[in-house]
C-alpha cells in the first residue's frame, strides 16, 4: 500500500489518516495495525517507514510537508475527550 521509504531527500514530515479498513503501518522499529479513523504520524524525515493493507477496502491518505522548526504540536490527547470517534460514530 504504501511502499518502504524515508523521506531523508525532501525532509518530509508525514502524518497518514487511515479512512477504511485495516493497515499495518512499520515506522523504524515499531509495528501497528490501525483501523479507520487512527492516525500515524512520522516526524522524523530519516525513519523508514511504509504500510500494509490488511483488508481488501483499506483506504489511506496521507499528507506530508517540509520539515520546520518554527512549528510545534500544542495537540494533546485531553483535548479531545469526550469528542465522538469514528468507532463511536460508526457502530
Amino acid at each position: 500500500m504504501i511502499g518502504d521509504h524515508d523521506e531523508s531527500a525532501g525532509r518530509h514530515e508525514e502524518v497518514y489518516l487511515v479512512l477504511d479498513g485495516r493497515v499495518r503501518f512499520t515506522a523504524g522499529d515499531e509495528e501497528v495495525v490501525c483501523g479507520g479513523g487512527s492516525l500515524v504520524v512520522v516526524k522524523d524525515p530519516t525513519v523508514r517507514r511504509g504500510a500494509v493493507a490488511e483488508t481488501e477496502d483499506a483506504v489511506v491518505l496521507a499528507v506530508g510537508n517540509r520539515q520546520a522548526d518554527r512549528f510545534e504540536t500544542t495537540w494533546q490527547p485531553e483535548h479531545f475527550h469526550g469528542v465522538p470517534t469514528y468507532d463511536d460514530l460508526s457502530g
